[in-house]
């Protein structure tokens, strides 16, 4: 079953993290030659991101410290 569903061909989702708060982070590349963005997903609701912030271009590592 898909719990996300990317709907746009305009984005291509890179790379994929889960928090220690049950959020799932998801690497958006875009277009693979502009700035990314990291979509911030609550576990409980996949609708929209409740967050997002830009990233370099691929983001395809996300990192917890």
């Amino acid at each position: 079953n898909n719990l996300i569903k990317n709907s746009s061909s305009m984005e291509n989702w890179y790379s994929l993290a889960i928090s220690s708060q049950s959020e799932i982070l998801i690497g958006n590349a875009k277009n693979y030659q502009m700035l990314g963005e990291i979509l911030i997903y609550n576990s409980k609701d996949f609708s929209t991101p409740k967050f997002k912030f830009i990233s370099g271009i691929n983001p395809n590592k996300i990192l917890f410290y």
